[in-house]
């Protein structure tokens, strides 16, 4: 039997151990072990009072050098003291454990995988509503690419083939933000030119178009990662910026029409090496603060924002010796209307957690440890499953791991679960959101060394998900696949082209998930279709196909019936 104990002074975890006869065997108080949840630091009084009222001689105490001569008073003292023992274990289970009925471990299923790119390394990611159709886009930081990569979502929640725009030649673009930095409610999106020394800018306009990038320089920074508020209070967007090489972060003022003052920097101390940062008014005084994660000297720093945009000395927070803090966020894990600091320390197998104070103090750190071989390079924040809880979404980039932690709203978590990157899709930096508008939060991420955009969809409460395989034909080499309601029916049916075997398959939708079996459409021998889109072109109110040949050099148009079927092909050369 073992038990384990977290107190708030230190990360130690003291782990005690008994044999069958319950007599201790170990007790080292030095000694970390992994714990499955964080308890809230409240419990610790709880279980001191009640430990006291265990070994409190006022209880009862049997005096070894007496003996007991009536053996009915033995017994009656033995069941009383049994008893005792009981309620006292009942309130302790009653006061700290967590109510885990109202909580289940979310679920996700890989639904998109967007290329960005072969080598285009994208580093960073962000969501907004570019073309104001009520649906998140995506727009990605490509840095060994030069550009950026808009992905703007269609009506069925796919997204279209990324829009590039130049951040010009050799700027490896490490950090996006999106916001509306001229306020005329268009979005414009911030980029982290690292390679140049310089912040870039493209201006948000109408129909989905932005203005040419316009920069302004960092001086000898190297900025790379990005975030913005309004630092000075005077309804204007600041940008704040981390400089890689010079342990300090820049603030520029914002003048409300793109345009920016010059840095003000702030030197956060040698080899601070800060890696990520989090802004919130963690003390309540209508000024904005900054924590930040320090990788080189294991700590965090919090600066407290003063009148003019002006921050104070920064104060540090140890998250102990190796530990690497690489990725900061803040949440009110325990319910008490304060923020509470969460690190992913890449250096260990943990999470540190900072529980906080009202007054912008913190405790020191918690550590929730993943399991043996976990690395965390990233945290963010979301509720997966619907329970108004802050849960902590973890990217490990070394296993390839996402991992989903279930908070319980009083300090404590649920179990953890992980899911596992496919085809090296190793996950590098995440956003949350809506994607899909079905009131469940997904995952959006990008992979730096497989060169994709991935989005986990979160679909259910439940502990499991099922997977449905449809052949379609042995060697048949299917390339591209789309969907649509062909037969009017209000659910979506598949198409897929089939390269290898010149045709394509049409799999009509139950509208359960299920599909009747394959009708296929043979085109020309070696016409290698490829590629298709779908479209309604005769305008007759019914889905049309519009397949690319590759083998032949044309373009194969199937108009639809209405009923699932089509008619034959009508093609258009391409030339050569």
């Amino acid at each position: 039997m073992s038990s384990e104990i977290t107190t708030m002074d230190t990360a130690a975890v003291i782990e005690i151990t008994t044999d069958e006869n319950n007599e201790q065997i170990n007790l080292d108080e030095n000694e970390i072990t992994t714990i499955s949840n964080v308890s809230h630091p409240e419990r610790n009084s709880i279980h001191e009072s009640i430990g006291s009222a265990i070994n409190d001689s006022s209880i009862i105490r049997i005096d070894p050098d007496k003996t007991l001569t009536k053996p009915i008073i033995a017994c009656l003292i033995f069941a009383l003291y049994t008893c005792i023992v009981m309620v006292i274990a009942i309130i302790i289970v009653c006061l700290s454990s967590p109510k885990q009925s109202y909580t289940c471990v979310p679920t996700f299923k890989l639904t998109v995988e967007g290329v960005v790119g072969y080598n285009s390394r994208p580093r960073s990611i962000a969501l907004a509503d570019f073309n104001q159709d009520n649906k998140l886009d995506i727009v990605v930081a490509n840095s060994d690419k030069d550009n950026i990569g808009i992905f703007i979502q269609n009506f069925n929640g796919t997204f279209q083939t990324q829009i590039t725009y130049s951040t010009n030649l050799k700027s490896s673009p490490y950090s996006v933000i999106v916001n509306d930095f001229n306020q005329d409610n268009f979005f414009d999106i911030v980029i982290a030119n690292y390679g140049n020394n310089n912040i870039g800018i493209f201006l948000g306009e109408k129909n989905l178009t932005f203005q040419n990038m316009t920069t302004f320089s960092t001086g000898n920074l190297h900025p790379f990662y990005l975030s913005c508020g309004d630092f000075n209070n005077d309804n204007k967007l600041d940008i704040v910026s981390i400089n890689y090489g010079t342990n300090s972060i820049s603030i520029y003022f914002g003048f409300g029409n793109g345009n920016f003052s010059n840095e003000t920097n702030y030197f956060l101390g040698y080899d601070s090496i800060p890696y990520s940062l989090f802004i919130a008014d963690f003390n309540n005084d209508k000024f904005l603060d900054l924590a930040i994660a320090n990788y080189g000297t294991n700590n965090i720093a919090i600066l407290f924002g003063i009148a003019d945009g002006l921050f104070s000395t920064p104060i540090i927070y140890s998250t102990y010796y190796g530990s690497q803090p690489s990725s900061i966020t803040a949440a009110d894990l325990n319910d008490d209307n304060v923020l509470d600091l969460i690190v992913a320390n890449s250096g260990t197998f943990n999470i540190g957690i900072f529980y906080g104070y009202k007054n912008g103090s913190f405790q020191q750190q918690q550590m929730c440890i993943l399991d043996d071989i976990s690395r965390p390079q990233f945290a963010t924040i979301g509720d997966m499953n619907n329970d108004n809880q802050a849960d902590i979404v973890i990217l490990d980039s070394t296993n390839g791991y996402v991992q989903v932690l279930p908070g319980f709203g009083n300090g404590s978590f649920n179990n953890l679960t992980t899911y596992y990157s496919e085809d090296d899709t190793l996950p590098f930096a995440a956003v949350i959101g809506d994607i899909n508008n079905d009131n469940q939060s997904d995952i959006v991420i990008v992979s730096y060394e497989a060169n994709v955009v991935v989005i986990y969809t979160g679909y259910s409460k439940s502990y499991s998900v099922t997977k449905k395989q449809y052949s379609v034909g042995y060697d048949s080499n299917p390339t591209f696949v789309a969907s649509a309601d062909f037969n009017s029916d209000q659910h979506l049916d598949i198409v897929v082209t089939k390269s290898n075997i010149d045709s394509i398959g049409i799999m009509i939708g139950y509208g359960n998930g299920s599909f009747y079996p394959e009708i296929s459409y043979t085109f020309e021998s070696q016409s290698s279709p490829t590629c298709l889109c779908i479209g309604d072109f005769n305008n007759d109110g019914r889905s049309d196909l519009a397949v690319s040949n590759y083998g032949t050099h044309n373009i194969g148009i199937l108009l639809g019936i209405g009923n699932g079927t089509f008619t034959n092909m009508t093609t258009y050369p391409t030339g050569n």
